[in-house]
């Protein structure tokens, strides 16, 4: 299976709205932040600064991730592979990308707001060397209650997580 990785264009906006909500239906309701988000995600994310990518596979958009900066630490976001592409790669090699973005501005920290029920998520984040900095209510989302979070420092490789 040949992944292609494409940067964002407003082109794919609707994509992106898409296939989070595929996942944000399916396990929890759609917040007001996630509403604002999806209504310009090039203001939400792009300019703050950010990354949004895409997983395209064949023709299709299988998908997506986004990481975004927040004061001093980035927040990886929004990442969402539709349920038949799952458990292929594709996140991980999202999440790869997004992360080596973000550290070629600058990044040294990288945190996601996640929930304990979404066991392939975390097991993907530990697998990259995420570690559990905070359990219980979030302020930013009512569906977290786990923080995860990555040091990246000069000696950091993704080369060993890319897929080629």
């Amino acid at each position: 299976m040949g992944i292609r990785i494409l940067d964002y264009s407003p082109k794919y906006a609707s994509t992106f709205e898409k296939l989070n909500k595929e996942w944000l239906e399916k396990y929890f309701v759609i917040e007001d932040v996630d509403y604002k988000l999806f209504k310009d995600p090039y203001k939400g994310i792009i300019q703050k600064p950010g990354f949004i990518l895409f997983a395209q596979v064949s023709n299709l958009i299988v998908g997506t991730g986004a990481i975004v900066k927040i004061g001093e630490k980035w927040e990886l976001t929004k990442l969402a592979v539709t349920e038949h592409y799952q458990s292929q790669g594709i996140g991980q090699l999202l999440v790869t990308q997004l992360i080596g973005r973000a550290k070629k501005s600058g990044a040294k920290t990288v945190f996601i707001v996640t929930n304990t029920i979404l066991d392939k998520a975390i097991g993907l984040y530990k697998k990259l060397g995420f570690k559990v900095i905070h359990e219980g209510e979030h302020p930013k989302y009512q569906r977290g209650n786990i923080v995860f979070e990555l040091s990246i420092d000069k000696t950091f490789s993704l080369k060993s997580y890319s897929q080629d």
